[in-house]
């Protein structure tokens, strides 16, 4: 996963912090990066899930 991926996923994150289901949301939001049109991951699309999990983990300090 390239930097610049991660970097417009934090942002994201921190623009939409407060909002109602985080991890579904930025998971939609970056889906075109995680899973193809049948709804299976793309090569390195469950590590971009997992980042998405991870992060907001940390940044939330709440368990998911």
């Amino acid at each position: 996963m390239n930097q610049e991926l991660k970097d417009a996923i934090i942002k994201n994150i921190q623009i939409h912090k407060n909002d109602f289901q985080l991890v579904n949301n930025t998971k939609d939001c970056f889906s075109q990066y995680i899973y193809d049109a049948h709804g299976e991951y793309l090569i390195g699309g469950e590590k971009v899930a997992q980042f998405i999990n991870e992060f907001i983990k940390l940044y939330t300090n709440e368990n998911i």
